[in-house]
């Protein structure tokens, strides 16, 4: 067995570059959710995913098997030259990118069981947990969640302690925008028990 892990040999900055840009980028409803409050530790979602399933899976992983985990593909950052190009030239070509926005992209079962796996094989355990001291707008507990390890995480803000980083508190997709669902005793932030549907923006981040 070795200690190893995917994030020290290789990591898809340019992907996960562009898709956190594009994060921020699309269109919502209602006021972004960044406006609402002082984010000191705003982080981006595909960048958190990335430095989560990276850190604790081994330096073997595939790298495209990664890249579909994280919701993105290979040049998804020369599509967005090309889309930058063709704009600055006024031209009328229609470009535009492959995949939905990363942050939209739920994993199956199977790639969190796969993931679970791969996790196992380096830290020996079959439960890996995710410890972040200062969890900001909750990014990381959050696509910690998503992947399907159980989350500890402390924040200073009170307004995130309060609101965010309950003790047992996950999203639920039909729990409205601003619905939370508790699990009495649980003192730590846990797997999703059901996957969040695509089109549901974690409120608070």
């Amino acid at each position: 067995m070795t200690d190893t892990r995917l994030i020290e040999h290789w990591l898809p900055i340019n992907e996960i570059g562009t898709e956190a840009i594009r994060e921020r980028a699309g269109a919502i409803p209602n006021p972004e959710p960044h406006q609402l409050h002082v984010w000191w530790a705003r982080r981006p979602l595909a960048p958190s995913r990335a430095a989560v399933a990276c850190s604790l899976l081994p330096s073997d992983w595939d790298h495209e098997a990664m890249l579909e985990v994280l919701g993105t593909y290979r040049g998804v950052h020369l599509d967005q030259q090309r889309m930058v190009d063709a704009r600055a030239q006024g031209t009328q070509e229609r470009i535009g990118y492959q995949n939905r926005r990363a942050f939209t992209y739920n994993l199956s079962q199977e790639q969190q069981d796969e993931i679970a796996k791969g996790a196992q094989s380096v830290t020996n355990t079959t439960n890996s947990k995710v410890l972040d001291l200062t969890a900001g707008g909750g990014s990381i507990p959050f696509e910690a969640g998503r992947l399907g390890f159980e989350t500890i995480a402390n924040e200073l803000n009170p307004v995130v302690t309060v609101q965010v980083l309950q003790p047992g508190a996950v999203r639920q997709p039909d729990a409205g925008r601003s619905g939370l669902a508790r699990r009495p005793g649980c003192a730590t932030l846990g797997p999703c028990p059901r996957r969040p549907s695509p089109s549901s923006w974690p409120w608070w981040l």
